[in-house]
């Protein structure tokens, strides 16, 4: 093999890892930003998570406070409560489906 060929061999080959390199470098930019992204979003999940747990037990404390007092009072917090925990279980299974 005469050395002009050779030398085109190692030019091509340099070519094509310069190539594999740059689709790499985009594919690791494109990761690194969903990366981000999704830890943005699990991180909003997560003060959802908290604040509705935190709803839940100042429902309960009224619930328990006003459970002697007025039967109405007793249904509106049972239903609040409810709501919060169908919320917290729909914000465990996004967490947990993503």
């Amino acid at each position: 093999m005469k050395l002009n060929e050779k030398i085109d061999q190692v030019d091509l080959k340099a070519r094509q890892v310069a190539l594999k390199m740059d689709h790499l470098q985009d594919k690791y930019a494109k990761l690194m930003g969903e990366n981000r992204s999704l830890r943005q979003k699990l991180e909003s999940a997560i003060h959802m998570i908290a604040d509705l747990e935190e709803k839940l037990e100042l429902s309960q404390n009224t619930l328990h406070k006003k459970q002697n007092n007025d039967p109405q009072d007793v249904k509106e917090m049972r239903k609040k409560i409810d709501d919060s925990i169908k919320d917290i279980d729909s914000c465990i299974d996004w967490l947990e489906n993503a």
